[in-house]
């Protein structure tokens, strides 16, 4: 044995103590290690660690689809907005910017005598949009395919950040966030114990907003306004069915004409505190938005010492709090609504500019103080993960006990050991000394695939330990071939050494070509598959990169040992 011989027993000795230090974490609880180690020794024991997928420890798996014209709509609105008053300033205050009905496109319409190719070049600013039609005194803008796909791949991002976000404010461990297509998200959230609660933080939008009241119709007239509606349309808001924000779409869209085009409507919930009786109090307000939740710092749940109701306390980041100064300054003597997720709060009286850069918003009363302080201490976890770009509709829903998780863990324990054992057993009868060489590197094969698990944070799904039982059973091909081989040189009356030799040589290619063919296929399923196939993917794919490392390397390794010191 010389010198080369020493210097891969090295390197694979060292491959096996840095496989036991990172695998032993995974099954050793965090609460141990802080208990039983001290601060100086837990430097050395690594943070990464195999996780428990949803499929084996229990726990919530939702699916969440994004509306695309939702998002482009909303998106249109807020820009026309700001074009409207761009272009009011640079070419005519008679320009009129609006949004065709029941599309994302945006009308410019301008008089004969406003110059064209200024307007052009003034749209042409905002480079979501394109001119694509231009008639008589006006001019349509529509998105590009490629700024549609943008906007949209954007909100999926936003979406994604918020409920991780939102997710980790709420104290799950491990959670897997993940789009799918275009317009959908999967989340799954191992180990949660409340999974109504989870999905009203997940789901809830969270947006923010300041909206001046508009004081140019009494709120007599806007009440009058919103019951003609209601009779005209043959509709009214029954708490449990549909959707609020679809009966605010049908007010407003009802009363067109009736209210100014740059204002809307909003209701504030009314609970009567000793009937509990629901009503919904109308405000006018103003469609501009000054200041959003995108610029809240931080959001916190106090009590009011004087009322004893429960405020949400909110502190602006430093550009916040210079527009929330300048939009209160404004608006002196006028009411100020604090409009969450469509829904109006609270509308004070703004009596003198507020420079402080804080807001709050208040609960009201309830004959439940507990919900009551539920709901604001959700509110404020929102509003500090920040809100969603649109709103999420539920499309699916999966609840995983733990006591089918456990029951899970337990047979995939079980069906990998009855392999491994078995293939030990199968081995060892017929390859005798060759066998227990394979069976050898196919232990250390299971340890170092567990040992890149854990170091690439992966979790460990029930197909994930099928892939695991498979690679168990194709971990001893290799040597199979390579002992045939082998044999079939000792026929032909060569020395051990040389059969050895050759049967290795000999049966690299063969191993090579069947092991790559696997491996490019787990390779495609990794790229295109979702969920549990990926999960198999995984494994199979580290499974068949450690078996040719052991199989080939550390096998060749001991029969060089057994040929220098025992001489079979």
């Amino acid at each position: 044995m010389g010198r080369t011989w020493w210097v891969k027993v090295a390197f694979v000795l060292l491959l096996i103590v840095l496989s036991v230090v990172y695998v032993v974490p995974s099954f050793w609880p965090s609460a141990v290690t802080d208990q039983k180690i001290p601060s100086w020794g837990r430097f050395f024991i690594p943070k990464n660690r195999v996780h428990m997928g949803l499929d084996l420890q229990g726990g919530l798996h939702i699916v969440m689809g994004i509306d695309p014209k939702k998002v482009l709509t909303e998106y249109a609105d807020f820009s026309l907005e700001e074009m409207k008053e761009d272009l009011s300033k640079s070419i005519s205050p008679a320009i009129d910017v609006s949004r065709e009905p029941n599309s994302t496109n945006i009308l410019v319409k301008y008089s004969p005598s406003d110059d064209v190719k200024k307007i052009r070049k003034e749209v042409r600013k905002y480079a979501f949009f394109e001119i694509i039609d231009q008639g008589e005194n006006q001019l349509t803008l529509g998105f590009s395919r490629q700024e549609a796909n943008f906007l949209l791949k954007r909100a999926v991002d936003q979406s994604i950040e918020a409920i991780r976000n939102r997710i980790d404010e709420f104290g799950v461990s491990e959670p897997s966030i993940q789009s799918e297509g275009t317009d959908r998200l999967i989340v799954q959230l191992p180990g949660v114990q409340d999974p109504e609660r989870a999905k009203e933080l997940i789901g809830r939008t969270a947006k923010l907003e300041f909206k001046v009241v508009d004081d140019s119709k009494s709120p007599l007239e806007v009440s009058s306004i919103v019951a003609k509606v209601e009779d005209q349309k043959k509709i009214k808001f029954i708490s449990g069915k549909g959707k609020f924000s679809d009966y605010t779409l049908a007010i407003n869209q009802g009363a067109l004409g009736q209210i100014p085009v740059d204002s809307e409507i909003a209701f504030e919930k009314k609970v009567e505190p000793q009937t509990q009786n629901v009503s919904w109090f109308p405000y006018l307000l103003k469609k501009k938005v000054d200041v959003t939740g995108d610029f809240v710092r931080d959001a916190r749940v106090n009590q009011d010492p004087q009322t004893n109701e429960y405020i949400v306390e909110l502190t602006f980041s430093a550009q916040g709090g210079r527009r929330f100064a300048e939009l209160t300054e404004k608006n002196v003597k006028k009411q100020l609504a604090i409009v969450l997720d469509g829904i109006v709060h609270s509308a004070p009286v703004i009596n003198e500019k507020i420079p402080s850069g804080r807001a709050r918003i208040t609960f009201g009363r309830s004959d439940d103080p507990a919900a009551l302080l539920k709901e604001a201490q959700d509110t404020a976890l929102v509003l500090r993960a920040g809100a969603l770009p649109t709103t999420i509709e539920l499309l699916e829903e999966r609840t995983v006990g733990p006591s089918l998780g456990a029951d899970s863990i337990a047979k995939g324990k079980k069906a990998s050991v009855i392999g491994l054992i078995l293939v030990i057993v199968f081995m060892v009868a017929y390859y005798r000394l060759s066998g227990v060489v394979a069976n050898t590197a196919l232990l250390l094969n299971i340890l170092f695939m567990m040992a890149v698990l854990a170091i690439f944070d992966a979790t460990l799904t029930l197909p994930g330990i099928a892939g695991i039982a498979l690679t168990i059973g194709m971990a001893v091909d290799a040597n199979v071939l390579i002992f045939e081989r082998i044999r079939e040189e000792l026929r032909l009356n060569k020395s051990s050494r040389a059969a050895i030799e050759a049967g290795f040589s000999k049966a690299w290619g063969t191993i090579f070509d069947s092991n790559l063919t696997t491996l490019i296929a787990a390779l495609a399923l990794l790229s295109e598959g979702t969920g549990p196939v990926k999960g198999f993917a995984v494994t199979l794919s580290i499974g068949i990169c450690c078996s040719m490392f052991t199989a080939v390397f550390v096998a060749r390794i001991i029969f060089e040992f057994l040929l220098a010191k025992v001489n079979p």
